[in-house]
């Protein structure tokens, strides 16, 4: 926990506001801010100012210990030496790099941002300052994004999500005179194959990465269906997607659960919605909007094992299988709750009674 630190600040909140709105010098606004956020008790800790500022926690004890000794003018005229220096960047435009950096979309690299500095405000920024600021300042970092398809429907996606309370209490007292409960799962396939999958390592610096690799193209897929409220999950593999195979799992799916009535959101795959589909009478297909993956659970399940077996090199696809299969075994149903809970599967299943009010 943070302690807040005892800072008898003189000039009274009018004076600052005047002096912040005056003052020309970026250095010495920014000195003029931190009194003031001070002053004002908007942050009490040189962590929280120092965040705010975008500065370290060593640069707001400094400036802390200038105006105890020299009062305003100490601080406005205090000269630093090496790295803490002002900001090349200014505190502003930190703050509108920092606007962006808040965006789905981000910035492409920091060479990116490099450039709109130039291109946006005329500051010829060099990279290793651009790298520093962004990375350690503002705690922002280059991540692979999520492939977002173009066909995408933002208000589609909240509008299934908004039904499903209505959709599970509308087929209630139907499946409740025959069932034990209704229950709300998600299902996905995906293909597991022998190319090895690369991700990132971890080295010291000036140390290249390297890791063993394979370009067999054998494949199989993964079927899965789990249950985001309790985190029960039923896994098989098959050579290929089709009807016949998803016939098969969902019959397989049925017999091992069949007490209860099953709603299973799933996408809009062809072999989803064949014509020669039966469908076992406790299974109910709940087809979300296209293009929308974000809002299906399972999707979590392929993340998740696709990273514990990147980097490796299998064998042959039974080796593939056996560790993937005991990859899910490993872990407990409390596990996949977790990383498949969504809030509008479990608001929905409280709605109409079928899941305790505090979980």
């Amino acid at each position: 926990m943070c302690r807040v630190f005892k800072l008898e600040i003189f000039e009274s909140k009018e004076e600052l506001e005047e002096q912040i709105k005056k003052e020309k010098d970026v250095r010495k606004k920014e000195r003029l801010q931190f009194l003031y956020w001070y002053k004002t008790g908007q942050a009490m800790t040189r962590k929280a100012l120092a965040k705010l500022l975008c500065r370290s926690p060593f640069a707001i004890g400094q400036w802390s210990e200038a105006y105890r000794e020299k009062g305003l003018a100490g601080l406005l005229n205090l000269n630093y030496r090496g790295g803490n220096l002002a900001p090349s960047i200014p505190v502003e435009i930190q703050w509108q790099i920092k606007e962006k950096l808040a965006q789905p979309e981000g910035f492409s690299s920091y060479k990116a941002i490099q450039i709109w500095l130039k291109e946006t405000h005329g500051l010829d920024v060099p990279y290793s300052t651009v790298f520093g600021t962004v990375k350690y300042r503002l705690e922002a970092s280059l991540k692979i994004p999520r492939p977002y398809a173009v066909d995408h429907d933002p208000v589609a996606m909240e509008t299934f999500k908004d039904a499903v309370p209505t959709y599970l209490n509308n087929i209630r007292t139907p499946c409740l005179s025959r069932y034990s409960s209704i229950r709300y799962w998600t299902q996905d396939e995906s293909r597991f194959g022998l190319k090895t999958i690369t991700r990132r390592r971890l080295t010291l610096k000036k140390v290249k990465a390297v890791v063993k690799t394979q370009w067999q193209f054998k494949a199989c897929y993964l079927y899965g269906v789990v249950e985001p409220l309790t985190g029960e999950l039923m896994i098989q593999d098959y050579d290929r997607v089709n009807t016949q195979n998803y016939q098969q799992f969902l019959d397989d799916f049925s017999q091992k659960y069949p007490n209860d009535f099953h709603v299973i959101q799933t996408d809009n795959a062809t072999f989803h919605r064949s014509d020669d589909l039966v469908m076992p009478d406790n299974v109910m297909l709940l087809y979300q909007p296209p293009h929308s993956p974000q809002v299906n659970s399972s999707e979590r399940l392929w993340q998740w094992s696709k990273g514990e077996i990147a980097n490796r090199v299998f064998a042959d696809l039974d080796h593939l299988k056996a560790t993937v299969k005991e990859l899910f075994l490993s872990k407990p149903k409390a596990f996949f709750a977790s990383l498949t809970h969504r809030n509008f599967i479990v608001n929905a299943l409280q709605k109409i009674g079928m899941v305790p009010a505090n979980l």
